[in-house]
């Protein structure tokens, strides 16, 4: 996904792409303050470096985050057992306003070294 141009700023429309929310769940953490904001005219620009950073060594093909059933399909595994990983510790999500998210990387990771340990 390319970002605006290699900007340090993305829209609203951006960012709720980027944490995979809605454009609605971006302006409440806009107005609650934890997202901090830039406006110029009228366009509420937000800094990248206000949104999750992805694991190190990753970049924007760690964007978007993955969602509760993207994760649950990617591991072949129920959304109760995603659940439970992320509440374990095990795969642990990142928090985006009232919901979870989680890196690709990061559930490829685990799923990986679950078949490892099949084997």
């Amino acid at each position: 996904m390319k970002l605006n141009r290699g900007l340090p700023f993305v829209s609203v429309a951006e960012a709720a792409r980027i944490l995979a929310v809605s454009t609605r769940t971006v302006r409440r953490l806009i107005d609650s303050g934890d997202l901090r904001v830039e406006q110029v005219d009228k366009a509420i620009l937000i800094l990248l470096d206000e949104l999750p950073t992805p694991p190190p060594g990753k970049g924007c093909e760690e964007w978007p985050m993955l969602r509760l059933h993207e994760v649950s399909q990617l591991l072949n595994d129920p959304p109760a057992r995603v659940r439970a990983l992320a509440k374990s510790g095990m795969l642990p999500p990142v928090r985006v306003g009232g919901s979870n998210r989680w890196f690709r990387s990061d559930v490829l990771a685990y799923r990986d070294a679950g078949d490892d340990a099949s084997k």
